[in-house]
This record gives structure tokens, sequence and C-alpha cells, in this order.
């Protein structure tokens, strides 16, 4: 579940991971949650009916988020990064 990059000369592992963000938010809009959608391919990334403060406004809805993602990617032994 994770893939070896190179930035700025080191190499990092990253990881599947899931993204919860506001449509709303003034701050980090939803051109940003698309970039990043393309930027990491293999994350979620779910646009919520909430601003900036989306855990507050849609906690579960984003409870219920986090559930299905770890049933769905995660397994129940402990995997280090390859």
């Amino acid at each position: 579940m994770s893939r070896r990059i190179r930035s700025g000369g080191r190499t990092c592992a990253t990881y599947v991971r899931a993204r919860s963000w506001g449509k709303h938010d003034p701050s980090f809009t939803v051109a940003g949650a698309v970039a990043y959608g393309e930027d990491v391919p293999e994350a979620e990334v779910h646009l919520l009916d909430a601003g900036h403060f989306a855990l507050d406004e849609a906690a579960p809805q984003i409870a219920d988020l986090i559930r299905r993602f770890f049933a769905v990617r995660v397994s129940g032994t402990r995997r280090s990064a390859e």
C-alpha cells in the first residue's frame, strides 16, 4: 500500500490516504482538492457540504468515511514500507 518517490534528492514512501474537504472552505478551495487528487491519484478525496471546519460540521459523515476507508484499505496486519 505504499510506493517510493524521490523528492529533493531523498527517497520517501507515500501511503494511500483519505482526505475530507469542505467544498465551501474559502482557504482550501475545491480546485485545491481536485489538484490534490490529481497529484496523489491513489488518495481518496471526498468533497463535503461543509466549510473550513469540516470535522465540526460533518463529523458523522467523516467518521463513516474513515470507517469505510479502514475496512476497505487496511488489513488486520501492519505492513512496512517496501
